[in-house]
């Protein structure tokens, strides 16, 4: 059975990722000592839809305690931003083993995670940096979590739905692709020519409610507004516009058409995208839940769209306003 040891594990997605990929793989918990603790006392539960919570169980170790004895086949890393000195951290104890070099996969949204693991690879092995195999994985679960007493719950819905491409070094998946499957996860591979579009997709996702978050609403609440869905509008065209200046497309995923929405919502006049706002809005929210976006995001959100069209001489005002406004909320 292949191994894979999750960074990040007692947070929302690691947590996620274990439960779901424990039924095909042996998994090897990293967490800090917080998280840890939290999972060895049985006071982390997951709790599915439609189903009970349950006590959350994994083998555990702190980060601190890894090492390169026992290599697994992946590492997968679930930790927020910055992700360089989490990757460099581990791929250092893992060059100090001869031997088969694990799968890096990195599922934090946004676009700088690939640049930042890559700057972390290159700096570590160098020349040979071509010998890791890099995993970019999109997840479209949203996890909640709930606090009460001393124990966390984490709910999410299933089936987990997710997209992936081997976004650099060498290609085949036939492992992985294994693991997804005895799963029962639902995922899709894009080949490697498309990979930086499936991200520039998933992130199209991901603002969707971030102007609406700056207003302290959900997507539901905020297009229902005709102030607060403009500002989601105009986010969105020019992020549109900012990857098409990069020379990138979008993608239709199953369940999200985001080719087609993006479509709608760029060549569509705004007094008739008004009218079409809270019909949008109920669309949109449907496996989100009712609560607003996590402000922290910005930086990777509305931050890469600024970053993305001044990198092609554009500007993003818009993103610019809201991402501005959420700081200072901060």
């Amino acid at each position: 059975m292949q191994k894979i040891a999750i960074v990040g594990i007692g947070g929302r997605t690691g947590t996620l990722f274990a439960e779901q990929f424990k039924k095909s793989a042996k998994i090897l918990g990293i967490a800090k000592e917080k998280e840890a603790s939290l999972i060895r006392t049985g006071k982390l539960l997951i709790q599915k839809k439609g189903e009970d919570p349950k006590v959350f169980k994994s083998d555990i170790i702190e980060d601190k305690n890894f090492s390169a004895q026992a290599m697994p086949d992946y590492i997968l890393v679930s930790t927020r931003y910055p992700i360089y000195p989490v990757v460099k951290y581990y791929y250092q104890i893992v060059k100090q083993k001869d031997g088969k070099i694990p799968a890096l996969i990195i599922s934090q949204n946004g676009l700088e995670a690939f640049e930042e693991a890559m700057a972390a690879l290159r700096e570590i092995f160098k020349e040979e940096v071509f010998k890791v195999q890099v995993i970019r994985l999109n997840l479209f679960n949203a996890v909640d979590g709930t606090r009460k007493e001393d124990k966390f719950c984490l709910k999410y819905f299933e089936p987990v739905r997710l997209v992936f491409s081997s976004a650099f070094g060498p290609i085949e998946t036939g492992g992985f692709k294994k693991i997804l499957e005895k799963s029962g996860t639902e995922f899709k591979e894009y080949p490697r020519e498309e990979f930086k579009n499936m991200e520039y997709s998933k992130l199209f996702l991901n603002l969707i409610g971030m102007a609406s978050a700056s207003w302290s609403k959900s997507v539901k609440e905020g297009f229902k507004s005709r102030i607060i869905f403009k500002e989601e509008a105009e986010s969105l065209r020019e992020y549109i516009t900012a990857v098409k200046l990069s020379g990138g497309s979008f993608l239709n995923f199953k369940h999200y058409p985001v080719s087609a929405l993006a479509s709608i919502i760029n060549i569509t006049p705004m007094p008739l995208l008004l009218v079409f706002r809270s019909l949008l809005g109920e669309a949109i929210s449907r496996g989100r839940g009712n609560k607003p976006k996590d402000l922290s995001e910005a930086e990777y959100y509305n931050g890469a769209v600024i970053k993305l069209a001044r990198k092609f001489g554009a500007q993003a005002p818009m993103n610019a306003k809201i991402y501005n406004k959420i700081k200072k909320i901060k």
